[in-house]
């Protein structure tokens, strides 16, 4: 936050002044410097507004490291992975792994009928390649 309307508009200053406003009513925030005549009082209300913003720009800061805290902690907090049980059932389950095991084409029996033989048409492409 860098703008001081954005800080009062914010629930930590308000609930601050809702907190002061049993010492003098009404609880008085920042304060417009140039209503005083006195150069003095002027510069102490400044110096105020300073300090106001800067507190509350600290509160929050302070509220959002909190969360980040709770959420380390409930992180933390996790039951850990038993390491020897994980080891074991990723055993098991390789265990149940085949390599190697294809199923097989089923072989046909008897004469196989081609146009032209295998053989001559291999023959014949090796001839080609090495006339290019």
């Amino acid at each position: 936050m860098s703008d001081w309307r954005l800080t009062a508009a914010s629930t930590v200053y308000t609930d601050a002044l809702k907190a002061t406003e049993s010492l003098s009513q009404p609880a008085v925030g920042f304060v417009n410097p140039t209503v005083t005549t006195n150069k003095v009082s002027e510069s102490l209300f400044r110096q105020l507004n300073t300090l106001i913003q800067i507190t509350v720009q600290i509160k929050e800061q302070l509220e959002d490291l909190k969360a980040e805290v709770q959420a380390i902690k409930k992180e933390k907090e996790k039951p850990n992975v038993d390491l020897t049980t994980s080891i074991d059932s990723l055993a098991k389950d390789l265990q149940k792994l085949k390599i190697g095991d294809k199923p097989t084409i089923p072989k046909l029996q008897g004469k196989l009928y081609v146009y032209k033989d295998p053989k001559k048409i291999f023959e014949q492409e090796k001839e080609k390649a090495k006339h290019r």
